[in-house]
């Protein structure tokens, strides 16, 4: 099992890193409490927490109902050289950053701009127009706050939080003594973000592409000649692989006894442990773990739920295959609700961002996974979606993009079972899905990338249309908001 991220380390964490790396500088407010709660989805108490810490830390001061106040500073020729070293170390990874937004940025606001509307997007224009006029500053904020707006409206928090860390990360801080390359920018297109909400609301998905694609490859070009009159004047400091984009999917949404919960019924399923006999000792199983038996009952209690096992006084666990089901008791306990939200969040996104992932792809992909896929759909065991999509991701040719598909999946992995374990219906929609899979593979290996883009998308968004409507019929709060693109 992988270490966890709590919500508030990666706040922490976040916040700590704009202000060391110059992002946010000594002088400047870090947004509202409220901001910070809807740029990073976490709860205000985790904010309020962070700002106390970073109070005592000596990072910021805080005043009562005014934004809190970075105080953090080096001398000034130390905090500069630090940041640009910082800056620099990733400078390739962020102009990548810009080319994968152009990819993702066109279905996921196409998609946002239906679900929210014509008079909605007709606001976002005018609070626009009205905000984003004084500074380049301001410029970014407006256009920031309007595209997370448009976001909210698509019943996914997971989009949102994405769209927050790619544009944290292509933030750079400006030094003294170079060219502004957001001033740059706005001076090559002074109409950009404007003539791109402008196309979400009017335009063909032909033109918000080209749109989206124009803004970001402007600004990218700016950024990019300002990082280079930057490496000139600090030729010393090279490229860190460390400072590449991560976005961690999972963070802070791990609880210890789900994970073992999991791995439990990845034993069951393999046959480790056989329908009708026993799991081992729970105090065996908390060793094994390294759990206290309060969070290893509390697993089982998971599974119990499920219908996989029953627990007998004196007996032990026994595993009971024929009763699994999915109630509204456990789709409710809190470690299989966010698993689930989770799972149509991540389908959600994969239908939206497949046919242009796809597209990249498939002049990449190994065409002998089509043989594994027409193998796994045989044997009736594994799921031929997962060799299929992983064959996908390794053959995206940016790493950024690569990095946040694959966490994507980890999510669907994450929420899987709950979908799969939903009886003889379920099962008739999973072959259904796994058929359009098989289509899929077909079309890759006959070298048509039309047909293999179309087939992979809608296993894809079969299977988010069933499970979707399953997870409502079991009870699942929030699933209803779930969006269909």
């Amino acid at each position: 099992m992988n270490g966890k991220t709590t919500l508030f380390a990666y706040l922490h964490g976040a916040l700590v890193g704009e202000i060391e790396t110059g992002r946010i500088r000594c002088g400047e407010s870090l947004p509202s409490a409220k901001k910070l709660c809807e740029r990073y989805r976490v709860g205000i108490r985790t904010v309020r927490d962070v700002l106390a810490a970073l109070r005592e830390e000596g990072y910021i001061k805080t005043e009562e109902r005014r934004c809190a106040v970075v105080i953090y500073r080096e001398d000034v020729s130390r905090e500069n050289q630090r940041a640009i070293c910082a800056l620099l170390a990733r400078r390739s990874s962020v102009m990548e950053m810009y080319q994968t937004l152009a990819v993702l940025a066109p279905p996921i606001f196409s998609f946002g701009a239906r679900c929210c509307g014509e008079r909605v997007l007709r606001q976002l224009q005018r609070g626009y127009q009205k905000a984003g006029a004084d500074s380049p500053k301001e410029n970014w904020r407006a256009s920031s706050a309007a595209l997370h707006r448009l976001l909210a409206h698509c019943g996914s928090p997971l989009l949102g939080e994405l769209y927050s860390s790619m544009e944290l990360y292509t933030q750079v801080p400006v030094f003294e003594g170079y060219q502004n390359p957001y001033l740059e920018a706005i001076r090559h297109d002074p109409a950009g973000f404007s003539t791109a909400l402008a196309a979400l609301a009017e335009g063909p998905p032909e033109r918000v592409e080209q749109c989206f694609a124009q803004m970001y490859q402007n600004v990218g070009l700016q950024v990019g000649q300002y990082l280079q009159d930057l490496a000139a004047d600090y030729p010393q400091v090279g490229e860190d692989p460390a400072s590449a984009f991560r976005w961690d999917a999972e963070k802070g949404r791990v609880y210890t006894y789900t994970e073992i919960g999991r791995d439990l019924l990845d034993g069951i399923r393999a046959g480790i442990y056989p329908d009708g006999g026993f799991l081992p000792p729970a105090a065996v199983l908390a060793q094994r773990y390294g759990v206290s038996l309060s969070t290893l009952r509390q697993a089982l209690e998971m599974l119990r739920q499920l219908g996989l096992v029953e627990v007998y006084n004196g007996r032990g666990t026994q595993v009971t295959l024929g009763r699994m089901q999915l109630s509204e008791e456990s789709i409710c306990q809190a470690g299989n609700r966010r698993d689930a939200l989770l799972y149509l969040q991540g389908m959600q996104f994969m239908v939206l961002v497949l046919p242009r992932v796809a597209h990249l792809a498939f002049p990449h992909v190994e065409r002998e996974v089509a043989q594994r896929v027409t193998e796994a759909a045989k044997g009736g065991g594994k799921s031929p979606l997962a060799p299929l999509i992983v064959a996908v991701i390794e053959a995206v040719p940016l790493a950024s993009l690569r990095q946040i598909v694959e966490q994507t999946n980890r999510l669907l992995q994450r929420g899987a079972f709950l979908f799969y374990l939903q009886g003889r219906r379920a099962q008739r929609n999973i072959r259904a899905a796994f058929h359009t899979c098989v289509e899929a593979a077909d079309a890759l290996q006959a070298g048509d990338e039309a047909v293999f883009v179309q087939k992979l998308t809608d296993s894809y968004r079969l299977i988010l249309e069933r499970a979707r409507q399953r997870f409502i019929e079991a009870g699942l709060p929030g699933a209803a908001e779930i969006v269909l693109p």
